[in-house]
């Protein structure tokens, strides 16, 4: 039940706090939904020959597979959200082009905060990606 159990938690965090008016809460779930789960669903088909040198549980093709997917997932919610007039306080101050610059970045770093091997990612992924689209977008 960890798994599950703290993805509940961080969905639960993430909806009371702030999901309807800025960024934060999309970015900690599409690193973490997105991104984590990718990583993990191509890093264990394409990944047993490109483990990293310092974490032998996670490989590169995993990793890539994180960037593009928490990228693509970002960049998606987060057009619909402006589209729709939820995000208000970021979208009407930074050009899209922009966001899309500051959603890939965050989803990089995060992606290597995953490799880390001494935290639990589950908890890691989303409040890094939280914390650094407070400090990116706001």
């Amino acid at each position: 039940m960890g798994g599950p159990l703290t993805y509940v938690i961080i969905l639960f965090i993430a909806i009371i706090t702030c999901f309807r008016d800025n960024f934060a809460a999309m970015m900690a779930l599409s690193t973490m939904a997105a991104g984590d789960g990718m990583a993990d669903l191509i890093g264990r088909r394409f990944g047993k020959n490109n483990k990293w040198f310092f974490n032998q549980d996670k490989s590169i093709a995993g990793t890539v597979a994180f960037i593009v997917a928490s990228s693509l997932c970002s960049i998606c919610l987060g057009y619909y959200f402006i589209t729709v007039g939820a995000v208000v306080n970021v979208s009407s101050s930074i050009p899209f082009i922009d966001l899309v610059g500051k959603f890939i970045l965050i989803s990089i770093l995060c992606a290597f905060i995953e490799l880390i091997p001494i935290v639990d990612d589950n908890w890691s992924v989303p409040i890094s990606a939280f914390v650094l689209s407070y400090l990116t977008l706001y």
